[in-house]
């Protein structure tokens, strides 16, 4: 048989002479198919439209039924339709299942006014739906059979109505806008199927949302930074269900067909997409957060997630500050549009390096001459680019200003210092074009940060932060590892001869344990020691080898949990063999050959010793001494005589390497820099300006992109600073807004006022109110350089010094015109008087040694306003003695006890003041003394006249 596979095929028709291709699905061609269907269409038409002449008796009880429902208002329930005007024979039309009612009233001609049409409220009576297609007067009508539909659990549903032809409003519109009324009438959402257009109109048809049968495929994502996620999907039924919409042109009007297949009346379909009026109301609230913006969306629309309110928000907020896909290119791109507030640091940096630098133009300028001190600091985890934060502060009263932000990653960079080198550069341009200078650079312990300030502002005081100075030591202290970084034992010793080279730690050294990260001086590791051969020992025997042993089990720790020992190998050429050796057992510290870093027994005995020399400094009188270097030397010998007492080489290592050798010494020790003393100990201006970002902020906006964290940090965070920085330097006379510092100030200062001073006053207390300074331990760890012999020795201040005072940095550390001692004098003159200082004698508070004149009496009340104060309390002590007397006859101890308890102060004052009294009455016993010890309380009383005087 020969092979027609090849063979060309002609169209179906006789008429027609065309040529179909091998794989073409129909026998007919194209434009034949097309004119069949057109000719069907319109013999299906022209059969609807055929008139009836007569009907037979046994259609016209279902055609009466059918103009009944067709002439039910909107409004009135079925039942009432048999008051309706019959409708002639002629005015029937034939519907391929029926008889079905003349065409309805005709729609609105506008396309708005019908998709917004208001539909009547459904009524849920149990009228039965007959499976025939119907015609209804109008689409009130159709809805309110097809809630019917719905209530009634009836699985099919064919109807229609007739409208006015709209030319504005296509076929295919017409339907889309029928299937909203039919989701909002039966609760069902249809999702299309097909479209098929007609020769006079349009037809949809739906497959209902809901149906497993008809469940659509899920479409992961080809882009290749996409993340696949599982999603479960709403609930499915058996329902197979099929909505199919028609809108076809018949005489001028549109007819419209629905016809409904549904199997299982299942639950509504719950809609998540958005309404327009949440839409437009999160458009018009971009400023809120998206947390503040859910509470008020979901408060109005309660189907969205706050997860698609952000969505939302996010796409709306984009077109503010999204300038580009690439997050660094949109920042620099957005830093350029902010030109008035912000300046942008255009840094050229080697390859590998991504840098986005700019300073905050309106702080630069203001304070452009006025910064003395400044703090660095970074953090991390801010915008989804990864690149870190950095920042430079301004200290002004007290209080951070930021001066510029750097965004720096170097992941990709191979160069060594490359971080140290881009952090050079930013503070360099920041240097260079608005002229900062400071005198003291507050960092924590990154080396690169130190490299930085080193490099950018060679003669500022570098001050490492206290709180992570004293975290790193406490931190190290508490370990129980031995191996610490390289010690120099040589070069110790030529730096201090009273440090022993042979005191050196045992065991290897550990490169890893520099502070901060290997500095520049870094001592070179010395040569490793042999280990020691591990003799090897034969197997235990085993039971088999021991029949007669007890079952008992010893389980021997392993080889890992026991600390070997090894000491450092000997300088000199000789070696020696050690493996018969047995480890000596001579470490007290450690118990049974064990050796710990730190006891805990002496943990807090080193951090206070580290603190001290921390916050010893040449002005600041006490147990240091005088000048920086001697300071230096009694900080080094008074750690390596405590190290060398309690045996602790490992720990002195660690403190000498990072910590008290001359390079490290510079970097935290206050008496570095002897000219001034800084105001701030700690970095807490940066940490309280990043909690500020992160609280405030970031937890609002998770790890958001580049561009949107500048768009934060410049219309949202600065603002706030400018603010405060315009009261600050042009002040109000309100003292509202004030630096938070003053509070504290003010608590510490009335908290040292009300605490007892015990007397006679330890020698080795000298306060000095004109100079501001005290040998007492507390003044120099105070974080106000204030101390209780201090601030008992000056007057009483009014509320207004606490709120005006300034801070120095030289001595003395307070001058206001308030601040007045208790001779009279303001703090800070020159004291011509040296006798009055009594520096060779132990000095008491202030307050009682200085006595004043009969006129400055009384805090300078004036002689008159004294006595009247005196006589109110005499009157109020006589007052109170009558019922003080009142409760002897009942004998209560608990109110003896509050007696002594509240009133032993002044029971103590007035002993003193009857024994002044007996012994200026006395003529066998010494008269008392001005400055004798226990005389302070009566110094200024005046003694009574004796008898003889009279």
């Amino acid at each position: 048989m020969p092979d027609t596979s090849d063979t060309p095929q002609r169209c179906s028709r006789p008429k027609c002479r065309k040529y179909l291709d091998n794989d073409y699905a129909f026998k007919q061609c194209g434009t034949c198919l097309s004119t069949e269907r057109k000719r069907k269409a319109k013999k299906r038409a022209a059969k609807l439209t055929e008139p009836v002449s007569s009907v037979s008796t046994s259609s016209r009880a279902d055609r009466d039924d059918c103009e009944e429902r067709s002439r039910v208002s909107p409004g009135d329930p079925p039942s009432s339709a048999t008051s309706a005007t019959p409708t002639t024979a002629s005015t029937i039309l034939r519907s391929p299942k029926g008889i079905v009612p003349p065409p309805p009233p005709p729609l609105p001609p506008q396309r708005s006014t019908l998709l917004s049409t208001p539909l009547p409220e459904p009524t849920y009576e149990d009228h039965p739906i007959p499976n025939v297609s119907m015609t209804y007067q109008n689409p009130q009508a159709l809805f309110e059979a097809l809630v019917l539909f719905t209530a009634n659990n009836e699985t099919t549903f064919t109807g229609g109505y007739a409208a006015d032809f709209d030319p504005l409003i296509s076929h295919r519109q017409h339907v889309a806008a029928i299937s909203l009324w039919v989701w909002r009438a039966t609760k069902w959402r249809f999702r299309v199927h097909s479209h098929q257009p007609t020769d006079n109109g349009h037809k949809t048809s739906y497959w209902c949302c809901q149906d497993s049968y008809h469940m659509q495929k899920e479409h992961r994502s080809a882009l290749p930074n996409a993340k696949p996620r599982d999603c479960a999907g709403m609930d499915r039924f058996p329902c197979d269900a099929r909505l199919n919409i028609s809108s076809n042109t018949r005489k001028g009007k549109i007819a419209v067909h629905i016809h409904i297949r549904h199997h299982e009346n299942h639950r509504a379909y719950f809609d998540i997409n958005m309404p327009k009026e949440a839409t437009a109301l999160i458009r018009n609230n971009l400023d809120l957060t998206p947390q503040a913006l859910a509470n008020l969306v979901r408060g109005s629309f309660g189907n969205m997630t706050p997860l698609q309110i952000h969505a939302a928000w996010r796409r709306f907020s984009e077109g503010i500050w999204k300038r580009d896909d690439d997050p660094v290119k949109s920042a620099e791109l957005l830093l350029q549009e902010f030109g008035e507030e912000v300046d942008h640091f255009r840094i050229p940096v080697e390859e590998g390096v991504t840098m986005v630098a700019f300073g905050v133009k309106r702080i630069l300028t203001k304070l452009r001459g006025r910064v003395v001190e400044i703090a660095a600091d970074a953090t991390f985890n801010t915008n989804a680019s990864g690149l870190e934060l950095y920042s430079i502060m301004a200290e002004q009263d007290g209080a951070g200003f930021p001066l510029s932000y750097c965004f720096l990653t170097t992941a990709s960079a191979i160069s060594p210092g490359k971080r140290k080198n881009a952090l050079t550069l930013w503070a360099i341009a920041l240097r260079d074009r608005y002229g900062i200078n400071p005198r003291f650079s507050h960092l924590d312990k990154d080396m690169a940060e130190i490299g930085m300030a080193k490099s950018a502002w060679p003669d500022s005081k570098i001050q490492l932060c206290q709180y992570h100075f004293g975290d790193a030591v406490k931190s190290r202290t508490k370990k129980a590892k031995l191996a610490t970084m390289p010690y120099n034992s040589d070069r110790a010793h030529a730096e201090f001869d009273f440090i022993n080279p042979s005191f050196k730690p045992l065991g290897n050294a550990d490169t890893s344990e520099y502070e901060g990260g290997a500095h520049e001086n870094a001592s070179t590791p010395q040569k490793a020691p042999k280990r020691r051969k591990q003799k090897v020992q034969p197997p235990p025997p085993t039971q088999r080898d021991r029949p007669w042993a007890s079952q008992t089990t010893i389980r021997i720790p392993p080889l890992s949990q026991q600390i070997v020992v090894q000491p450092y190998e000997s300088n000199s050429d000789e070696s020696s063999d050690d493996d018969d050796d047995e480890p000596s057992d001579d470490d007290e510290g450690g118990g049974q050959g064990r050796r710990t870093f730190c006891p805990e027994i002496h943990q807090d005995d080193v951090l206070e010793m580290m603190q001290a020399a921390f916050c010893a400094h040449p002005f600041l009188p006490g147990e240091a001494a005088p000048n920086s270097d001697a300071i230096h030397e009694w900080a080094v010998r008074r750690m390596y005589q405590y190290c060398e007492e309690n045996d602790l080489p490992e720990l002195w290592a660690y403190l000498w390497e990072n910590w008290l050798r001359p390079t490290r010494w510079e970097l935290w020790a206050r008496s570095a820099q002897v000219t001034e003393l800084c105001l701030l100990k700690t970095t807490m201006i940066m940490e309280s300006h990043w909690r500020r970002i992160k609280v405030d902020f970031l937890c609002h906006y998770h790890s958001p992109r580049l561009d949107f964290f500048i768009h934060i940090l410049v219309k949202k965070l600065l603002p706030h600073y400018y603010e405060k920085l315009t009261v600050l330097l042009h002040p109000t006379g309100r003292y509202r807004e004030r630096s938070s510092w003053r509070d504290d100030f003010k608590a510490k200062w009335k908290q040292l006022a009300l605490r007892k001073i015990t007397l006679p006053l330890n020698d080795k207390y000298r306060p000095d109110v004109n100079q501001w300074t005290c040998t007492c331990p507390v003044m120099a760890r105070s974080r106000f350089l204030i101390c209780k012999h201090l601030v008992q020795g000056v007057r009483d201040l009014p509320v207004k010094f606490f709120w005006t005072v300034q801070r120095r940095r030289t001595l003395p550390f307070y001058k206001h015109a308030d601040l007045i001692a208790l001779d009279g004098r303001p703090v800070g003159t020159d004291v011509e008087d040296k006798e009055v200082l009594l520096t060779d004698v132990p000095r008491v508070e202030l307050a009682l040694e200085f006595a004043m004149n009969e006129e400055d009496s009384a805090w300078s009340r004036g002689k008159e306003a004294c006595q009247q104060h005196m006589q109110q309390r005499i009157a109020e002590m006589e007052k109170f003695l009558p019922i003080l007397r009142h409760q002897v006859q009942f004998g209560d101890e608990r109110v003896l006890e509050s007696i002594e308890r509240e009133g032993g102060s002044m029971f103590r004052f007035m002993e003193q003041v009857q024994d002044f009294q007996r012994r200026v009455d006395s003529t066998r016993v010494q008269g008392p003394r001005t400055w004798e010890a226990g005389a302070s309380k009566t110094m200024f009383w005046k003694p009574m006249p004796t008898a003889g005087d009279g």
